[in-house]
């Protein structure tokens, strides 16, 4: 009988702790999964598809845009677009006279549905036939003398942005800011202009 008893309490100290390891293993497993499901099954889609409004597409292009988790509070962006219009600072839009490339990149703060975001995009501008800031007056194009600036078919502009996102269902992304241009000096215009610009964008989380 004394063994008996001596090996039921061996067992007991083995049993025991076992038993605490495995239940402290089995709940933190637990909660691991409801953050899956819950936050990190939502934020670690690291793929969005946008159709944006304004912004850097001047009227309408498309976006893809890749997302770098760091931690759970902050994001980095990194994304290429393309559109075929072109605006002025004088908001004049033109279409079927050049194609642009977009690419830029952000930081974002807050894990919830709600983001705010700041970042840069790069306008890379391709005229088909030249730029409309180097056609002037006086063109012989236009009716005036011989004197014309190069044709130069390509410029770089800059669209810093400030942003608010919202995700709906962990897939629907709507996006809206402010988003400036700016255009460097190049020949005939002899300054470097400021647009004051928004940006509205709907997006598609996807992938992981």
């Amino acid at each position: 009988m004394h063994n008996q008893h001596s090996y039921v309490k061996k067992g007991l100290r083995f049993l025991i702790p076992l038993s605490v390891a495995f239940l402290l293993v089995y709940s933190s497993t637990q909660i691991h999964a409801q953050k899956l499901t819950g936050w990190d099954k939502r934020q670690w889609r690291k793929n969005i598809i946008w159709l944006e409004g304004m912004g850097a597409s001047a009227a309408v292009g498309v976006h893809y845009e890749r997302i770098f988790m760091l931690g759970r509070a902050f994001s980095l962006r990194a994304d290429v677009g393309v559109t075929p219009f072109y605006l002025t600072e004088r908001f004049e839009l033109y279409a079927g006279k050049s194609i642009t490339g977009i690419v830029g990149g952000g930081f974002y703060a807050f894990p919830n549905a709600f983001k705010i975001g700041i970042g840069c995009s790069m306008l890379n501008d391709f005229f088909f036939d030249r730029i409309p800031e180097t056609i002037v007056p006086n063109d012989t194009a236009h009716g005036g003398n011989s004197e014309m600036y190069p044709a130069k078919p390509y410029k770089v502009r800059i669209m810093p942005y400030l942003v608010v996102e919202a995700t709906v269902s962990n897939r629907f992304v709507f996006r809206a800011g402010y988003s400036p241009i700016i255009d460097p000096a190049n020949d005939a215009q002899t300054e470097t202009y400021f647009t004051h610009w928004a940006t509205l964008g709907f997006g598609y989380k996807f992938g992981k």
